[in-house]
């Protein structure tokens, strides 16, 4: 409780281990948590842009589309409804 630093580093490799969250046993540890697991403003905006551009090929019959020059699809789409989702659930509770 009292190394707020060891409790963010933790998180971190929590995080590059491909963890989704970290416990907290104290209420000043869930700021620490949302900091290091709250995806980046540029990485919520690729997401609702990958969301956006796949809705355009639903609607147009396709299953995939291109977005800055690369391919996206239904394995994108589910990664950026994850970004999405996790990005609002942090901000409904901060």
């Amino acid at each position: 409780i009292k190394d707020p630093d060891g409790y963010k580093l933790a998180a971190k490799r929590a995080a590059a281990l491909g963890c989704e969250g970290k416990w907290a046993i104290h209420p000043s540890q869930i700021v620490l948590a949302n900091d290091v697991f709250t995806p980046p403003a540029g990485e919520i905006e690729k997401a609702h842009r990958i969301l956006a551009a796949l809705a355009e090929a639903a609607a147009q019959g396709k299953g995939a589309a291109a977005l800055d020059g690369r391919l996206i699809d239904a394995a994108s789409a589910r990664m950026a409804n994850n970004v999405v989702k996790m990005a609002e659930a942090i901000a409904a509770k901060t």
